[in-house]
């Protein structure tokens, strides 16, 4: 009925169903923003039927986005995609970071810890996703109790809702730390909490990108994250942040360790990581990238 020019859509199932809509009215430039494979991390037949969706809706765009360099190539080396199919705006993200929102704040550290009843002192990790298997919380919960067991000054904040009911999993291995483990629930203003914390955590299975590394990165802390696609461009390893094998629960436990006990390290990586954020991830750099992007394929 509307005849559009163009239709742009993000996210699996969106795209599915916008490209496939758009390729069947004619739609001459049809635009996908490839933002996370769910697929990455399953096996069998719902490895293949949702890799055959993805496919369909790759073969039903024109043009092809990705948050992440990293990302395509996972696709090419999954036969997804041809070289040169796919591009990059910027240094990556679909939105960028809102500095003016992801900021160092003490006054919000004070207050959040107060709130919590976390120590001035104390060591915070923070989580902030949706509380699933793929997003790593249960590994980060049993790293978490390994630490706090001969560190009483360490505290896990959790901030999301849980998706997959799995809260009673994470309260048993986190055992006798729970007492240090603060869970919020959803809420509209992450940046408070990335305010309050030393670390960001960040132990998923798949991810497109990681935006939430890069909006506490823009509050001077520093990332803990999975070396998988998507999160390697979010992290700069060992200049941003730290990474570790995906599952790998030693191996999380030994960067939280690590940034527990050297400050230097941990102040030094989080100074690195908001300049960063701020220059090739501000939410300007982005929306200018995509304003260029649509001059282009539109003259």
């Amino acid at each position: 009925k509307e005849h559009f020019d163009a239709v742009h859509s993000v996210t699996p199932k969106a795209g599915l169903l916008a490209m496939t809509a758009a390729r069947f009215t004619y739609t001459p430039i049809r635009i996908h923003n490839l933002s996370g494979q769910v697929w990455a991390s399953r096996d069998g037949f719902f490895r293949a039927l949702l890799k055959s969706i993805d496919r369909i809706t790759i073969n039903n765009s024109t043009r092809l986005l990705s948050d992440s360099f990293s990302q395509i190539t996972f696709l090419l080396n999954q036969g997804l995609v041809k070289t040169g199919q796919v591009e990059v705006l910027g240094s990556g993200s679909i939105c960028g970071v809102d500095s003016n929102r992801f900021h160092p704040s003490a006054d919000l550290r004070r207050t959040i810890r107060d709130t919590l009843g976390i120590p001035k002192v104390g060591f915070v990790i923070l989580f902030v996703g949706r509380l699933n298997m793929d997003k790593g919380i249960l590994d980060l919960a049993q790293a978490f109790a390994q630490l706090a067991r001969h560190h009483d000054d360490v505290w896990l904040v959790v901030v999301g809702s849980d998706e997959e009911d799995i809260g009673d999993d994470f309260d048993r291995y986190c055992g006798d730390a729970l007492t240090h483990v603060r869970r919020i629930g959803h809420t509209d203003s992450p940046e408070n909490y990335m305010a309050a914390a030393d670390v960001f955590a960040l132990p998923s299975y798949r991810e497109s990108f990681g935006l939430t590394v890069i909006e506490a990165a823009a509050c001077g802390v520093p990332g803990i994250a999975s070396r998988i696609y998507g999160l390697t461009d979010a992290v700069v390893e060992g200049k941003t942040g730290l990474m570790h094998p995906p599952g790998d629960v030693s191996a999380i436990h030994d960067c939280l360790l690590r940034l527990y006990t050297d400050s230097i390290l941990r102040f030094r990586l989080g100074n690195a990581a908001m300049a960063r954020a701020k220059t090739e991830f501000s939410m300007l750099r982005v929306t200018t990238e995509f304003s260029t992007y649509y001059e282009r394929i539109f003259k």
